[in-house]
């Protein structure tokens, strides 16, 4: 009975391994992608986007242009108050850009109405600017 259960657990065990090995050396090929500012080479590509033209209400209604945030890194943080992942990462945004105030400025850009926001806000201390995303925002003319 012993050898009757060897022979299917063995080809099974190198399956498995065999699998594993291909998944791991032809088919999966990770990428690693470095945002410090110190491995960063002319080499690498780089992202350059016009916002010019994007106008979002703060959480007063007053219009506010992309374009007056100038820092070396602009990180722009798209989220709502109702999205449980976007609340747990809010607290490294806040560290992110106590840590780097001049050369990093963060926009929380939210998909809910300004006085959820605000209620949010006043529960949650938030250092950098949030901007109010309507349907009406992301149409394209």
């Amino acid at each position: 009975m012993k050898n009757n259960l060897i022979l299917p657990l063995a080809v099974a065990l190198v399956s498995i391994a065999a699998g594993f090995l291909l998944f791991r050396y032809t088919l999966y090929q990770p990428q690693f992608v470095s945002a410090s500012p110190a491995r960063t080479t002319q080499t690498e590509p780089s992202i350059d986007i016009d916002y010019g033209d994007i106008v979002l209400n703060n959480l007063q209604g007053q219009p506010q242009a992309l374009t007056q945030w100038q820092a070396p890194v602009m990180v722009i943080n798209f989220w709502a108050p109702w999205c449980a992942p976007c609340r747990r990462e809010i607290p490294a945004l806040v560290d992110l850009q106590n840590s780097y105030p001049e050369s990093v400025q963060l926009l929380g850009l939210s998909f809910d109405s300004a006085e959820n926001v605000i209620d949010f806000k006043n529960d949650n201390p938030i250092n950098y600017p949030l901007l109010i995303v309507r349907h009406e925002s992301t149409l394209i003319n």
